[in-house]
């Protein structure tokens, strides 16, 4: 596979702020250890992310591997000062999405179960606060943060999310109400 997921650290601990900004700063600066740093950091976590909209291991594997690079372009051009995580899961939902196009969603429903099916057919802000917070494991401040909302305003998007996700589901199989929050 071309993202090597088995070597690399798992993603999942959580960085200081002074940690994330000391790396921001070296990858802006262009260090190539820095790099591999942010790939060790970051991959499984991010390519879990593409792996979850493309639902194909290659597709999933060039988006990783695509944000990747991305992310090293933009800092060269600026970039966060810190909080890289969801700043690259942004980088990673927009290449995913990209990669699906148009018929994409369809073809994905028609391979995956029912509850993916139905957060294919949620609204994009609302399939994304779903991914961040249960997927990628956001804190509500985080992804807060990755979508540039206040805290209320997440909490009632994801409220909405869930219950739109609750209708599409067939009876008996959605979540009750207060599973959601």
């Amino acid at each position: 596979p071309v993202v090597d997921r088995g070597t690399a650290r798992q993603g999942s601990g959580r960085r200081s702020p002074q940690q994330e900004a000391a790396l921001a700063r070296r990858l802006r600066q262009g260090d190539p250890e820095a790099l591999e740093e942010l790939y060790e950091r970051y991959v499984d976590r991010l390519y879990r992310h593409a792996y979850y909209f493309v639902r194909e291991r290659e597709t999933a594997e060039q988006v990783t591997l695509q944000a990747l690079l991305e992310a090293w372009e933009r800092l060269s051009r600026g970039g966060p000062r810190a909080r890289l995580l969801p700043w690259l899961l942004g980088i990673v939902h927009e290449l995913a999405a990209a990669s699906l196009g148009e018929a994409g969603p369809a073809a994905v429903e028609a391979r995956t179960g029912e509850v993916l099916a139905a957060i294919l057919r949620l609204p994009a802000a609302e399939r994304l606060v779903l991914t961040l917070r249960f997927v990628d494991g956001l804190s509500y401040q985080e992804a807060a943060e990755q979508l540039g909302r206040s805290l209320p305003s997440l909490l009632s998007l994801q409220y909405r999310a869930l219950s739109r996700l609750r209708r599409l589901l067939p009876a008996g199989r959605g979540a009750q109400p207060e599973a959601g929050l």
